[in-house]
């Protein structure tokens, strides 16, 4: 049984021709072009055009302050406020067990003793989880046994703690001790995967495309996987103008039920604003998105749950998604001296340097 897309088509293919129009418009007036002296007339507009999924892409361009405010708040989630003596004690002498979903070592601590003589320093009385991790960070040690018993026993108190605090708690530990680190000069840095670093606006826009071909003309039998691969691709993109940590396996977790129409005031340049909730490390984001997206993911969800999909937005695997993504990269025959771009690339905003990636070297 093939799922019926043909709203998804119609859509995209609206958005084409409209595009196409504007391009056509800015190629007749080269002479009053204005972007970037990089990019021939159009070209700049078509790539971000695609990457907002929306032609008058300049009022979603950042993340409001008004949403800012609705989104996020600078304020500890209670869990961090709770005094650290207790999740202390509690990491040397208990075991870890499963919570919340989220999976922690089994069995009781190993090296319980060692830790407790050349591991992290226990917390001051009645100082609080946030600022005692907080404090670790500036912690220094002597010598290299030491160093190792530290790094190991800071890795497990803070596999300890984000089994036991809420997920939104994690993204305020993770900015202090990311989950991917490395010791470097004394000090713990966040280590990156060379998928994570910005590629440009273009061979973003190229992947798109190819994803929109695949979906609109492809082998009917990946056609549902291909409109998939591009809606994952546009929450990424989502993601990467938060700037905010998160993770692909949380933006799987995105729920079709988040998407949300209100009203605008009188006067604005769009009568109505469309927001969607982005799962990150701090939580999940209200982020303003064009109507296009909105009603893309709308729809998709929709005909995913007519398939009977329940309690998740995607039909098809992450490794499904991966692939059809992969195929869409490959398609461009990009240089091996340009590095892999994968979903992860796109939770980093593209950059406008054609002439070479980002930090990878």
């Amino acid at each position: 049984m093939q799922a019926d897309l043909y709203e998804l088509k119609e859509q995209l293919l609206l958005f084409k021709n409209e595009l196409m129009e504007w391009i056509c418009w800015d190629k007749d007036h080269k002479d009053v072009f204005t972007g970037n002296s990089d990019f021939e007339p159009g070209l700049e507009r078509e790539a971000y055009s695609w990457i907002f999924f929306e032609i008058k892409y300049l009022s979603f361009w950042g993340v409001s302050d008004e949403l800012k405010k609705e989104g996020w708040s600078e304020d500890y989630p209670e869990d961090l406020l709770a005094e650290s003596q207790s999740y202390h004690s509690k990491w040397l002498d208990k075991e870890l067990v499963m919570k919340g979903g989220i999976k922690s070592t089994k069995g009781r601590l190993k090296s319980s003793n060692d830790y407790r003589v050349y591991g992290i320093i226990p917390p001051n009385p009645h100082e609080i989880l946030i600022k005692y991790i907080e404090r670790l960070r500036y912690e220094e040690f002597e010598h290299k046994h030491t160093k190792k018993l530290w790094t190991e026993s800071l890795g497990s108190f803070l596999e300890y703690v984000k089994a036991y605090t809420q997920p939104e708690c994690h993204g305020y530990i993770d900015v202090i001790f990311p989950q991917d680190r490395t010791p470097f000069e004394g000090k713990v840095i966040r280590k990156i995967t060379k998928d994570k670093f910005p590629t440009n606006i273009i061979v973003v826009m190229s992947i798109l495309k190819n994803l929109a071909e695949m979906m609109l003309w492809g082998d009917l039998r990946g056609q549902h996987c291909a409109a998939e691969t591009l809606a994952f691709a546009w929450i990424c993109l989502t993601s990467a103008r938060l700037q905010l940590p998160t993770r692909i396996n949380l933006l799987e977790e995105f729920n079709a039920s988040t998407l949300s129409i209100e009203e605008r005031p009188e006067g604005l340049h769009f009568t109505k604003r469309y927001t969607m909730k982005v799962p990150t490390l701090f939580g999940a984001v209200q982020t303003e998105i064009s109507k296009s997206l909105y009603l893309y993911l709308q729809t998709l969800g929709r005909i995913n749950r007519d398939f009977g999909v329940e309690g998740l937005f995607f039909k098809h695997t992450e490794r499904g998604l991966r692939g059809v993504f992969s195929k869409a990269v490959k398609k461009l025959n990009l240089a091996r001296s340009h590095g892999p771009v994968t979903f992860t690339t796109l939770t980093s905003w593209p950059t406008t340097d054609l002439h070479h990636r980002t930090q990878i070297v």
